[in-house]
């Protein structure tokens, strides 16, 4: 028997069902400008995808290398939903193009974090409690 009279199976699922959480959908940036206002809410088990040009790293005349500084701005060509949940991830492509997926934020830009929940520091403290008696 565990705390309070339950046996220890019992309370071990009342802790483990105390760490459900309701999913949340991501928002994605669907223009340009990454105006929040434009942003639009893409849904369950997607992510937010980012299609961009990088400004150039070397000068194409003479093959020196251009600082930060220097250097132009990326040019963005497309943001918006992508229908899978990926990994945070992007891809420089040979045609100059980058690609980057993202799902478990908001596209490049902050997004609220989830701290530690009270039913998990119940969990927690628990846990070991009925592991022992």
């Amino acid at each position: 028997m565990g705390i309070w009279g339950m046996p220890k199976a019992a309370l071990l699922l009342i802790c483990l069902l105390c760490l459900l959480c309701p999913a949340q959908t991501i928002r994605c940036y669907t223009d340009l400008e990454a105006t929040q206002g434009a942003s639009m809410e893409c849904g369950m088990a997607t992510g937010c995808v980012k299609i961009y040009r990088k400004a150039l790293e070397f000068d194409p005349y003479d093959g020196k290398f251009i600082p930060p500084e220097k250097r132009g701005t990326d040019i963005d060509y497309f943001r918006g939903c992508f229908l899978i949940s990926t990994p945070d991830i992007c891809f420089d492509a040979k045609d100059g193009y980058s690609y980057c997926w993202c799902s478990t934020k908001d596209l490049c830009n902050s997004s609220p974090t989830a701290l530690t929940s009270p039913p998990l520091l119940l969990l927690l403290l628990l846990l070991p409690t009925t592991l022992l008696l």
